[in-house]
């Protein structure tokens, strides 16, 4: 039996070719075809500390000759366990029974495939304390973690290792130098739990902002994710936190923090902390209004089950909103924010948002909103374009969010308007008059509209008329008419109903088509006016007379990115509505010989200096990892990518393309693949 059979066997796994630590799946290895053989190798960081218990994360680089990134290669790793008469951390205990490992990280997705150990934790060797474990290193780095249960300082050392056996050969092998982990005062074990001397532990604990801001209403739970640390600085793991509310707020019982009162202060959850030391708290809101909440740690010198004046705490101060009105009818104002004119660099994207309010001045929930451009820029769509934000719902805080984006160098004016177009809510109410008002309420406002200059301009001041930036051209159609300006007043007579488009979808995939309808004057004639990217010049490209019922089909089949306007002649332009169009990506799989594929398919419209292709494995989780890239034909749009597996078994692949201004990003169907 080889060294590597033995090791599997050892490992409790039978008949099988590798062992996967991280996201439980063999890994998928492409052999590159210009990166050079590895001849240095080093750790990276050189230095680490983490808290007892934590699984501490390292890298292996892999750097050919020249420095470049080399290769993917069969590395070893070698962790040195400290005597006891060689620890200096302080707060060591007497005797050391070997408790640095290797271990599984958490939170950063790492993956390597063992091929050599006799246990998760690396195998040990004939020297007191040393463990190794072999894995392959694949495209030049691999990422692996160190855990102790121990105070103390351990050795690591990584080299290249040409025949797999974990043995250095100083005829075929490269050395790294030795980089070390410090373990400070933490947690005792290794499985994820709550420990006491964890949270023992713990000196600081420090409020960690969340990426996206949220506000809380009443009825819900106020979230605090917070960071818990040591007294060297290092995360804690296995800690576990608590959260009251302070006397004196919103939602507090009028009790204080005291362990001594009869009653203890309301309480919430937190989660163990985990190994970045993080924990995630939660406590019920059911009133409207600011608190104070108090994050503490239970620890054994505190003495009481509650807060103790020695104990490390945290006080952070939230509010939570009113609890929204659900009766869209109640819809009163509509506030567009951030307030304009304002001045913005071109290539950026301006975020805005529409409040909707009653007459009492709650959000109220499930209202239309839409939203209408006119200028520079285009509404931007979620990267996955499964949530265009041209026209949607209040959520419980009355609010709907839309982008504005332009291009880099795009120059000029643009006025964003949000605007509700429901005939039953109090938008339309005088002063004083409408359900719930009274006599101090104000008149309802059914639109509002911010102004944005895009680049070098001059102030902005609020545009009086919809106005879009460039003229149209001559009509193309078989039935040309003469172009109407679309910058009209709007004073003439039957221009008293703007035209505005509807489109059946927001999105579309290229070669396919969406309906658009006009709404205008009965019996009047409109034009609808177009330009698909990476064209910026409006022309008319269908025109028809709108009906007795006041409506005008069509159906467009554009292969790009669309911005469309309706205008009845004579007559001021309409408010601008864009189309979205996803690249069409198709997949194609054939299998070449032993774990070798070829994947293959067109990304259309093709696109000069060709669309880049990424094709992603697909995991059991659904989570999408980056395979490869190339670029399609600039001319035809096909794409050609051949790969080389080490493991086998069954996944799902796709290919993407990414969003910009010509297109929405586009997928291919799933493809399921067996890998032999």
């Amino acid at each position: 039996m080889t060294r590597t059979s033995q090791a599997l066997k050892r490992l409790g796994v039978a008949s099988v070719a590798l062992v996967t630590i991280g996201a439980g799946l063999p890994a998928l290895l492409a052999t590159s075809a210009s990166a050079a053989p590895a001849t240095q190798i080093s750790i990276e960081p050189s230095t680490a500390s983490a808290a007892t218990g934590t699984c501490e994360s390292f890298t292996v680089r892999l750097r050919d000759n020249a420095g470049n990134p080399a290769d993917t290669a069969t590395v070893t790793v070698e962790l040195q366990d400290p005597s006891p008469a060689n620890n200096t951390v302080a707060g060591a205990n007497s005797t050391d029974d070997e408790t640095a490992r290797f271990c599984t990280l958490n939170n950063d997705g790492s993956t390597f495939t063992v091929i050599a150990s006799n246990s998760d934790n690396g195998a040990t060797s004939a020297t007191s304390g040393r463990r190794t474990i072999t894995f392959i290193a694949s495209g030049g780095s691999a990422t692996f973690g160190v855990v102790d249960t121990q105070q103390e300082t351990v050795t690591l050392s990584a080299f290249t290792d040409a025949d797999g056996n974990g043995v250095f050969n100083p005829n075929t092998d490269f050395r790294s130098a030795n980089a070390t982990a410090t373990f400070t005062a933490g947690s005792d074990q290794f499985a994820a739990g709550f420990d006491q001397d964890a949270n023992d532990a713990v000196r600081t604990i420090t409020e960690v902002a969340p990426t996206t801001p949220t506000t809380t209403v009443a009825g819900g739970s106020q979230t605090i994710q917070v960071r818990l640390v040591n007294a060297a600085g290092d995360v804690v793991r296995n800690a576990q936190p608590r959260i009251q509310v302070a006397a004196g707020g919103a939602n507090s019982n009028g009790t204080t923090n005291n362990p001594a009162t009869t009653t203890a202060a309301r309480e919430g959850t937190c989660t163990v902390s985990n190994n970045l030391g993080l924990s995630t708290c939660q406590i019920a809101v059911p009133n409207a209004g600011t608190d104070q909440f108090v994050i503490f740690v239970n620890q054994t010198a505190g003495g009481t089950p509650g807060l103790d004046a020695s104990e490390p705490r945290l006080t952070v101060t939230r509010t939570t909103s009113q609890a929204p009105n659900s009766d869209p009818n109640a819809a009163r104002f509509i506030d567009l924010t951030p307030e304009g004119p304002a001045n913005a660099a071109s290539g950026t994207d301006r975020v805005f948002t529409a409040t909707v309010t009653d007459a009492q001045g709650r959000a109220v929930q499930g209202v239309q909103v839409d939203f209408s451009e006119d200028g520079v820029g285009f509404f931007f769509a979620d990267s996955d374009n499964s949530n265009f934000i041209g026209r949607a719902l209040t959520d419980a805080l009355g609010q709907v969010t839309v982008t504005l984006r332009t291009a880099a160098g795009e120059q000029g004016q643009s006025t964003v308007r949000a605007f509700i177009t429901s005939s039953t809510v109090q938008c339309s109410q005088a002063a004083g008059q409408g359900a719930n008002a009274t006599a101090t309420t104000a008149a309802g406002t059914c639109s509002d509209s911010e102004v944005t200059n895009f680049g070098a301009a001059a102030s902005p001041s609020p545009s009086t008329t919809t106005s879009p930036t460039t003229s149209p051209t001559t009509s193309p159609t078989n039935n040309p008419t003469t172009n109407p300006s679309p910058s009209g007043t709007g004073t003439a007579p039957g221009c008293a109903v703007v035209a505005q488009v509807r489109l059946e979808r927001s999105t579309i995939t290229a070669t396919g088509s969406s309906g658009v309808t006009v709404t205008a004057t009965r019996n009047s004639v409109v034009d609808l006016f177009a330009y698909s990217r990476p064209s910026t010049t409006f022309r008319v490209v269908r025109s028809a007379e709108v009906g007795e019922d006041g409506v005008a089909e069509f159906r467009i089949s554009p292969p790009t990115n669309t911005r469309l306007f309706a205008q009845q002649r004579g007559c001021a332009a309409g408010p601008q509505v864009v189309l979205n169009v996803r690249t069409q990506l198709s997949l194609n799989v054939v299998r070449n010989g032993f774990r070798n594929y070829t994947f293959s398919g067109r990304a259309l419209p093709a696109r000069n200096g060709g669309l880049i292709v990424s094709l992603y494995r697909v995991t059991a989780s659904g989570s999408q990892i980056l395979t490869a890239q190339t670029r399609a034909n600039a001319t035809t749009g096909t794409y050609s990518i051949t790969r080389q597996f080490t493991g086998s078994g069954r996944f799902g692949f796709v290919v993407r393309t990414g969003q910009d201004l010509q297109n929405a990003p586009g997928a291919s169907n799933v493809r399921s693949l067996l890998v032999f």
